[in-house]
């Protein structure tokens, strides 16, 4: 980004910003604190708070009116996004986030 900063290449700059956000600054991806929850997609936080109170994919994708394969997927983009690999742990995480 700063090359193209430099360069005065401003829509390269913004399409190399959009990529680093949607792939995470060095040092951020991987961190599972509950700011990161902040990060997800209006989507992606539905089908993690549903996957987090156990729900299948199926059972999920009936309940937001899509396909389990694009529960899948937005699965897929919510572990990455925390840096986590498990339903068990986006239970945990999502056991941090809520209210008292």
């Amino acid at each position: 980004m700063e090359a193209f900063d430099r360069l005065g290449a401003e829509p390269l700059r913004q399409r190399a910003q959009r990529e680093q956000d949607l792939t995470g600054a060095p040092g951020r991806r991987g961190s599972s604190d509950t700011g990161a929850m902040n990060r997800l997609t209006a989507q992606e936080q539905r089908v993690a708070q549903l996957a987090a109170e156990q729900l299948t994919n199926r059972e999920i994708g009936v309940q937001l009116r899509i396909s389990h394969r694009t529960v899948g997927h937005h699965l897929g983009n919510v572990f990455a996004k925390l840096g986590i690999n498990t339903r068990t742990e986006l239970s945990d995480l999502h056991a941090g986030c809520e209210p008292p």
